[in-house]
């Protein structure tokens, strides 16, 4: 029995067959990726290999205290604390002996960042910046 198949259903039929392929060698390298991570973070928190500076982490991790109010807070912890800011700038504020208008709570460094470069060149400096940058706003 001889089938015929044309090159047009040859590509139909196997295009499928292909992006699933491709799409389990993602998600293998993605999970290797991960495992090296993991062993690189777990040599920062062992004080041996390089530390991540790019990765804004912290190498030893949360504190127990940390960790006690992040699961003591975890109902909440899905959610920016948008409401919380002025209560934490106030205990800021008292516990460095300033008034509340000398303290800046942002929710991530986009944001004092780029108060930071307004500053700066608004004195009339000049200033270098890459593009694309950290955010493009």
């Amino acid at each position: 029995m001889t089938t015929h198949i044309s090159r047009r259903t040859l590509v139909r039929d196997a295009a499928p067959f292909a992006a699933a392929m491709t799409m389990a060698g993602a998600t293998m390298a993605g999970s290797r990726q991960a495992a090296a991570q993991d062993r690189e973070s777990e040599r920062a928190r062992s004080g041996k290999g390089l530390l991540r500076l790019s990765a804004n982490e912290n190498p030893y991790g949360p504190s127990d205290s940390a960790k006690a109010a992040m699961l003591a807070d975890m109902d909440n912890g899905w959610m920016y604390a948008t409401g919380e800011i002025g209560v934490l700038t106030d205990l800021i504020a008292e516990r460095e002996g300033v008034t509340k208008d000398h303290v800046l709570v942002t929710e991530g460094s986009a944001e004092v960042l780029r108060i930071a470069a307004l500053v700066y060149a608004s004195r009339g400096k000049q200033m270098v910046a890459a593009a694309p940058t950290f955010e493009q706003a």
